[in-house]
């Protein structure tokens, strides 16, 4: 017979692969509608606050897996990447570690942890938690071939204070080097340029618009199905989601037909015959940014069947 904390378990997994898998805030648990579902599911008991799953949830988690990965990992070379994932509607962040274990050149990835991490982030911080980390999942620091991390200076300096050989994530690199080509766009006396980075800015209030309200959704979805196209949303530009704007400028040129001189706002944000013809060309060049992107992480690999090794 399954005890409460076993049930609290295989729910805390469930709820927190969910939110992984969609790429979900921890905050849908607290949706009226979706924490319905979920204590129609589990029962009232089972489910918690956001903070909960970001925190105690997450420990739970990681100890019903932790012998899982101690064994995988046990005595061999691996490659680590390290992320630190943040939210405005939290002190809470989330510290994730990945590894790579090479064999006759075929990359292994799967998740070392994910673990809450609460203090400030500083480099002495983020050392102490990573620290705690690989003694917990029994990895020696001489068995870590190298740190692949962000280029702030607080992963630079932590990666120091490791005494690890680290080197800074490519497809960081990529997409930073994409963010500032389009600030250097934004110039005066660069016409094109100037023109596409408004393109960008009502492409961006286009998609958040549609965001914001369930009528203008409706409408999205009528005029697809007027048009003979696939039911599909236009997903928001977020800053630090790589290869958004990609994503968001090829859903507005597929929906064209859906789109053109369609009022989304009280603004009156329209999305021109010449816009979409500059957007073609530009989704054209930013798309090989995004195939590179995806080849090297291996997205499709990596984060969609190995979110939680259980």
């Amino acid at each position: 017979m399954r005890t409460a904390l076993q049930s609290q378990l295989n729910a805390d997994k469930q709820i927190i692969s969910y939110i992984a898998r969609k790429n979900m805030p921890f905050t849908t648990v607290e949706d009226a509608f979706m924490k319905e579902l979920l204590v129609n599911k589990y029962g009232d008991a089972a489910i918690k606050s956001a903070e909960y799953y970001r925190t105690t949830g997450l420990d739970h988690v990681f100890a019903s897996y932790k012998d899982t990965v101690v064994e995988k990992v046990n005595g061999k070379k691996i490659g680590v990447t390290s992320d630190l994932w943040s939210t405005l509607n939290s002190d809470v962040s989330i510290l994730v570690l990945t590894g790579t274990i090479m064999r006759e050149w075929s990359r292994d990835n799967f998740i070392l942890a994910v673990k809450a991490m609460t203090s400030s982030h500083t480099a002495a911080n983020i050392c102490a938690k990573i620290n705690e980390i690989l003694a917990d999942i029994k990895v020696e620091k001489s068995n870590i071939v190298f740190l692949s991390r962000d280029s702030g200076s607080n992963m630079v300096r932590a990666s120091k204070l490791l005494g690890i050989k680290s080197l800074q994530c490519g497809n960081h690199c990529l997409n930073l080097i994409v963010k500032d080509s389009l600030k250097k766009a934004d110039d005066p006396e660069n016409k094109l340029g100037e023109q596409i980075c408004h393109i960008v800015d009502r492409a961006t209030k286009l998609a958040a618009s549609f965001a914001r309200s369930s009528t203008r959704r409706q409408s999205l979805a009528e005029n697809q199905k007027r048009s003979n196209l696939p039911k599909m949303r236009i997903p928001k530009v977020i800053d630090i989601r790589w290869n958004s704007l990609f994503y968001c400028l090829d859903a507005i040129k597929k929906n064209k037909n859906a789109l053109i001189g369609m009022v989304v706002s009280k603004e009156t944000i329209y999305v021109t015959l010449e816009d979409f013809n500059i957007i073609d060309e530009f989704v054209k060049l930013l798309k090989p940014f995004a195939d590179e992107t995806l080849r090297v992480s291996c997205t499709l690999l990596l984060f969609s069947p190995l979110i939680l090794p259980f």
